[in-house]
């Protein structure tokens, strides 16, 4: 279960983390990915809201509902799931994924 983290608590990541994630979804390892937003998750280095983007254009590209939910909670725990721009992020994720009723809820809240 992800709890939400309060705007502000805790530290944005740093250039190597975002390029490492870059990386590793231009190479196709979502799985891989997750793994490093899980080590940065526990040592509270929040990614930014660009590389939640590239992410989740991964995700859409390669239509991966599964991964793309992940990293919606991610978004969710780091606080920026107010965010506009990201909210946008997460409504075309989940409409190309196949995902209405997911796209929809983003919607809403």
């Amino acid at each position: 279960k992800f709890e939400s983290r309060p705007r502000g608590s805790g530290k944005r990541g740093t250039c190597g983390d975002a390029v490492d994630l870059r990386t590793l979804c231009k190479e196709g390892q979502l799985k891989e990915v997750l793994c490093v937003l899980d080590s940065m998750d526990r040592r509270d280095i929040l990614a930014c809201s660009t590389t939640y983007s590239f992410l989740l254009q991964v995700c859409m590209k390669m239509k991966a509902l599964g991964k793309g939910k992940q990293v919606h909670a991610y978004i969710i725990k780091s606080g920026l799931k107010t965010n506009i721009f990201i909210g946008n992020m997460l409504i075309n994720m989940y409409a190309k994924c196949g995902s209405v009723v997911d796209a929809r809820q983003v919607f809403d809240k």
